[in-house]
């Protein structure tokens, strides 16, 4: 697989205003708390048209990957709780600034409901970041022979990942390297030149040993081989990163 007043380094925030400037306040009314012992398991980030914004059992270090579309491996200088503890967030916007937000168009919109989670965040957890390149280690993404991918018929992007598969349908090849590189621990980088969405079925045995005596499944570097006809090769690559300033546990509510 949530906030109100405001501010943020205008550095941070600037190439998306740059796009979208139809709405300049940020939520009207928010809650951030932490997520109840008792939940799905899963992450939840939910961004449906107009000016509300909910995410349910999201690290922060997750809602910032989302909020600056920003791989979490990107995302340096971190302590350990943004990546341990988990939060349920809930925001909504003046009646107004929903009403302008339902009529843009769907880029747009989804442009401008990512600056407005980056304002939440900064409030309420007194974030502050600054972007820069830094050369970092990485596995680029590649084409190994003739690609073992079918062209997706698709209009939207869905994906769905476990301990021992990935899956999705409408994917470039951009959202398959984050992917992998989810799996593989790593920066994944894209180097495989291919501009199409795809449908994808990926399958692969567990490094733990935990798998079935009969099992066939490659591992996980081989299956990407075998199954989709791309490889992941060892590289240095400059690539732009968020780096934390300073963070603070969320304020209450």
């Amino acid at each position: 697989m949530r906030g109100p007043k405001f501010l943020l380094l205008a550095m941070l925030t600037m190439p998306l205003m740059a796009q979208v400037s139809a709405v300049t306040n940020g939520f009207e009314v928010s809650t951030v708390k932490p997520t109840p012992a008792v939940n799905d398991g899963r992450t939840h980030i939910n961004y449906p048209a107009g000016g509300s914004f909910s995410a349910s059992n999201v690290t922060l270090r997750g809602l910032l990957a989302w909020a600056y579309d920003m791989p979490e491996k990107r995302i340096l200088n971190t302590p350990d709780w943004m990546s341990r503890e988990r939060f349920d967030l809930q925001a909504k916007t003046d009646a107004a600034t929903d009403a302008k937000m339902r009529e843009m168009n769907g880029d747009d919109a989804h442009i401008e409901k990512r600056r407005l989670v980056q304002m939440l965040i900064a409030d309420r957890f007194a974030l502050k970041l600054h972007r820069e390149t830094q050369t970092l280690s990485a596995l680029d993404l590649v084409v190994d022979g003739p690609p073992r991918l079918q062209k997706s018929t698709s209009n939207g992007k869905r994906w769905d990942a476990g301990k021992t598969y990935f899956r999705g349908t409408g994917l470039t090849t951009d959202i398959i390297a984050e992917q992998l590189g989810q799996v593989a621990g790593r920066v994944v980088v894209n180097r495989t030149g291919l501009t199409d969405s795809y449908d994808i079925k990926l399958e692969w045995s567990p490094d733990d040993g935990s798998a079935p005596a009969d099992s066939n499944a490659p591992s996980f570097f081989r299956a990407i081989q075998e199954q989709l006809g791309l490889k992941l090769i060892p590289a240095k690559e400059p690539l732009e990163v968020l780096v934390l300033d300073s963070v603070e546990q969320p304020s209450q509510n």
